[in-house]
Parts: C-alpha cells; structure tokens; sequence
C-alpha cells in the first residue's frame, strides 16, 4: 500500500463527495467496483487524492454522468 501524508492540495473521500454532491460510500463503491482509480493511503489509511486525481475523477464522473446507465 503506498501511503502520503496529506496537504493543503490533497482531498479526502469526504471532499470529493461533497464536490460531487455523493455520499462517501458512493466514492469507495465506484473504487471498489474500478470506475475510478484506487487511491493513495495516508499513515492512517485513509483515502487521499492529488489535485490531479481528484480533476481526472471530477471529470469521469461527470462524463459517465455519475455511472448511472453502467449495468452491473
């Protein structure tokens, strides 16, 4: 597991959640399920995501208009 510490320029599941207007829990299913890339770990396991990744994120989910036409 690669791990970082985060700074001011890193989010949290729960930031990108708020950004996208989701639950937390939606973030981590689309992970698990490989709509969006994995994230990094930080010393505590928790999920944290660049600038970049959270863009590259923001704009799939957006394009793929919140994964709602995907069937299982």
């Amino acid at each position: 597991m690669v791990t970082r510490n985060k700074s001011d320029n890193e989010y949290m599941v729960k930031d990108l959640a708020e950004i996208l207007e989701v639950s937390a829990r939606t973030i981590k299913n689309w992970e698990r399920k490989g709509y969006i890339p994995n994230a990094v770990r930080n010393k505590w396991g928790w999920r944290v995501y660049s600038e970049k990744e959270k863009e590259s994120i923001i704009a799939t989910v957006k394009k793929q208009n919140y994964f709602r036409k995907i069937v299982p």
